[in-house]
């Protein structure tokens, strides 16, 4: 979803994002990373001034869409609580007030007993910080990650925890049935 609100928002100051480079370049830095490398993407870069307004419509479209409880497909959710005996967490970069209120909105919540943002932490990913930080008030010294991002799979891999890297969250229920060897879906 954040993809696709870039993706209509950067068309309208002439840079094409395509998913593979939004996902290969852009997925899991930071705020102030991410405005400075899409306002180089354009020759002549766009105004930084100019990517802060994109930006700040971004995230009100972003907003919008997530109200409406439709950001996990139903198969995700499924999957979710059907790993209700393993203790999970959200490892993100993203600030608390956005991550608590998307995954309130998907009526997920309740399946991780912590979210561990960047308001918890000195340090974003690539630093293992997060990861421990989990780890930690999980009370676990061995984990299985999910990653999608590049910094997160090097995060999670520094703080010595196994990753099983994401492209797309379609594939996510077959990944964890493959590796955990249990059905997770009806």
């Amino acid at each position: 979803m954040h993809y696709s609100c870039w993706y209509d928002l950067l068309r309208r100051v002439g840079i094409e994002l395509t998913w593979e480079t939004y996902h290969a370049r852009f997925s899991g830095i930071s705020h102030l990373g991410l405005i400075e490398q899409f306002a180089a993407l354009r020759d002549p870069a766009v105004p930084i001034d100019d990517m802060w307004v994109i930006y700040r419509e971004k995230q009100q479209l972003y907003k919008g869409k997530s109200e409406d409880g439709n950001l996990l497909r139903t198969e995700i959710r499924q999957m979710l609580r059907a790993l209700n005996g393993y203790r999970k967490a959200v490892v993100t970069s993203s600030a608390r007030a956005d991550v608590e209120t998307q995954l309130k909105n998907a009526g997920v919540r309740d399946c991780f007993e912590f979210v561990v943002c960047r308001d918890d932490v000195s340090t974003l990913k690539p630093s293992p910080e997060c990861y421990l930080k989990a780890a930690e008030l999980l009370g676990i010294n061995h984990a299985l990650v999910l990653e999608d991002s590049e910094p997160g799979k090097a995060a999670a891999r520094a703080a010595g925890f196994e990753v099983l890297p994401v492209v797309n969250s379609s594939d996510v229920p077959q990944i964890l049935t493959e590796r955990l060897g249990v059905a997770l879906l009806s």
